[in-house]
């Protein structure tokens, strides 16, 4: 199962005949993505796309914390970076999110950080127990077409989610532009960290991958 990831495609990428390759491996276009190393990885070896130009929000939220003088020696997954970035409080967006599990979520609607985070979680095992071969699940779930509903449904919170949580961290300014250079520095060296290996890796979470990485 890979990260989803949200591209900031400007018009003219859009309309000068590009397609989804070339945006991927274009240096002008910022890919926000969530832990981008499984996902570089199999576009690289499936597709032959070579991703340029990623900005990974999950080191941006390292970043930040560490930028608050924060010790921070795990990584921190997409729900609990909802919880950490996105406002606090009651309003409309429980209502809306919980429709997830009966037919889709409203993106106008304003992100709560609680309820999304609780939403995500739920999805997020939902469909694990759907997929994963140790929990009895089909192992190509994510090669189906159509998408099943549940999965479709993960999939665009996961991206709504991403840029949810860059949008709010853009308007706090969480990153003054040391940190957002480091954060560039250090998703470049992501995009090839299991790209570049001669064994193919296994996409379940370690320790080792739950390291924050130094900044």
């Amino acid at each position: 199962m890979g990260r989803a990831c949200f591209e900031m495609v400007s018009d003219a990428a859009v309309t000068n005949g590009s397609n989804l390759k070339s945006v991927l491996e274009d240096p002008k276009v910022v890919k926000l993505m969530f832990d981008c190393r499984v996902d570089s990885d199999a576009l690289f070896h499936q597709h032959g796309v070579s991703l340029q130009n990623v900005f990974d929000v999950q080191l941006a939220d390292v970043a930040a914390r560490r930028r608050n003088h924060h010790a921070v020696s795990l990584l921190s997954g997409m729900p609990k970076c909802a919880a950490r970035w996105l406002p606090k409080g009651a309003n409309q967006a429980e209502a809306n999110l919980a429709a997830n599990d009966s037919g889709g979520f409203d993106p106008s609607a304003p992100p709560d950080a609680v309820s999304i985070a609780r939403v995500t979680e739920y999805l997020k095992r939902k469909v694990k127990e759907q997929y994963a071969s140790n929990l009895g699940g089909d192992g190509e779930l994510w090669a189906r077409r159509p998408l099943a509903e549940d999965v479709r449904r993960y999939a665009a919170l996961d991206a709504w989610l991403l840029k949810e949580i860059y949008a709010a961290m853009e308007h706090g300014e969480v990153l003054d532009e040391d940190w957002r250079v480091r954060v560039v520095k250090e998703s470049d060296r992501r995009v090839g960290e299991y790209r570049d290996l001669t064994e193919p890796i296994m996409q379940f979470r370690s320790q080792e991958r739950a390291q924050a990485p130094d900044l």
